[in-house]
């Protein structure tokens, strides 16, 4: 079932919604809320955020999110600029291994 986004897709049997309007990217950021059933996966950084301000504007609830992946060339750029994102490494290359 689609809803009135375009682009997004809600899965009805475990509440899932899926943004689909991106589906070439490897970037993956998920927005869930330990409050209700909201549990929707982004395939764009700034989406997420939006999504995560309004769900958190709207409820009041404290929602949790995390990066799943990064597209290949966000995960080049960060590792030509020398930053891991390994908070143990500090500011150490991550010579393409990275924690999403």
């Amino acid at each position: 079932m689609t809803d009135a986004t375009e682009g997004r897709v809600t899965d009805t049997s475990e509440g899932r919604v899926t943004d689909t309007s991106n589906e070439g990217r490897r970037t993956a950021v998920t927005v869930d809320c330990a409050d209700c059933g909201f549990d929707v996966t982004y395939r764009r950084l700034r989406e997420a955020r939006v999504g995560l301000a309004r769900h958190e504007a709207e409820t009041g609830h404290a929602v949790d999110w995390r990066i799943e992946r990064l597209s290949a060339g966000v995960e080049r750029a960060g590792d030509a600029a020398g930053v891991c994102g390994i908070p143990e490494r500090g500011d150490e290359a991550c010579d393409g291994r990275f924690p999403f």
